[in-house]
């Protein structure tokens, strides 16, 4: 099929994000990201990329067996790891709801038939809070954290007997826009989640897109492909135009070896819920994945929609 040269582009900076991922998958299925105390992260990290290699099969059939491949290697390593309660940061931890989350959407995009409430109903309160983790020792971890809460309700979004769960999630998340955020240091993160969860649950209310769309606007340029990214997530979520400004972007960012990692990840002090230093994404595993995610999704969309984006830029 004929594409324009600017989607060629995206669709080179995809090949070459997926090819840097499938490179660094380790010999045991996992892909390992981070150093913090515990270790490197296993199933969380792993969930993550490899739900976003599961969007990225659309159109690359040519790498279609060797993702799938990957993908499936991946799955049941993670799936093996599970403890007690669900899955957590590592095979050296207890589980929590935002990797539970995680590794319930990557299974459901491999083929596994999990319940999701059976796994995340215990973190949820009456009042569609999400805890990230059960355990009162934990402190300020263990408070309702909304960054968490889209993750979950984007999971508990896969079986109709999880969607009651998942609309106790919206009705929190949908009172109004909030820019709160507990495990990363840059708010788009969570408003970019939310307002994904939104879209897929039934909609984003106006008020919400409304303000979604003008925080985006305010923010300044940044040269942080995980921060661009979460803003081109959120913007096409609220539909708004303009998008092919942010693919351009991306397009800049692009190395030959992926997107360069982040620094926003957070692990706030459990008494104070202060926020410490960030940790650095030593292999920019998460960004390489989330961008292959968010651009093949752009090139697989209506080319009505795609114009429209690119006339308003």
């Amino acid at each position: 099929m004929w594409r324009a040269p600017f989607e060629r582009s995206v669709e080179a900076a995809i090949a070459g994000g997926v090819d840097y991922l499938l490179q660094l998958q380790d010999r045991d299925g996992f892909w390992r990201e981070f150093d913090l105390p515990p270790g490197a992260s296993e199933s969380w990290t792993t969930a993550w990329v490899g739900w976003c290699l599961t969007g990225a099969l659309a159109g690359h059939d040519r790498r279609g067996a060797r993702v799938r491949d990957a993908c499936a290697r991946a799955a049941a390593t993670v799936y093996r790891a599970r403890r007690e309660g669900g899955w957590g940061y590592n095979r050296t931890t207890g589980p929590d709801a935002d990797t539970t989350s995680w590794v319930l959407r990557f299974l459901k995009g491999t083929g596994f038939r999990l319940e999701p409430a059976a796994y995340l109903a215990p973190y949820i309160d009456a009042g569609g809070g999400v805890h990230t983790f059960r355990e009162p020792n934990f402190g300020t971890w263990t408070d309702a954290h909304d960054d968490v809460a889209a993750n979950a309700g984007l999971a508990l979004l896969a079986t109709p007997a999880s969607l009651s769960l998942a609309e106790r999630v919206r009705r929190r998340l949908g009172r109004g826009f909030s820019v709160d955020t507990f495990w990363w240091s840059t708010s788009t993160y969570g408003v970019a989640w939310t307002l994904r969860f939104l879209h897929a649950s039934g909609g984003v209310p106006a008020d919400i897109a409304r303000h979604g769309q003008e925080w985006i606007a305010s923010l300044p340029e940044s040269s942080s492909s995980f921060e661009v990214a979460h803003r081109m997530m959120a913007a096409s979520a609220t539909g708004a135009c303009g998008t092919v400004s942010l693919v351009t972007q991306l397009l800049d960012l692009h190395e030959t070896d992926g997107w360069p990692g982040s620094s926003f990840l957070l692990v706030p002090d459990r008494e104070t819920g202060h926020a410490s230093e960030a940790n650095l994404e030593l292999r920019g595993l998460l960004t390489t994945a989330l961008c292959v995610r968010l651009l093949t999704e752009w090139v697989v969309s209506p080319a009505a929609a795609r114009g429209a984006a690119i006339s308003a830029s």
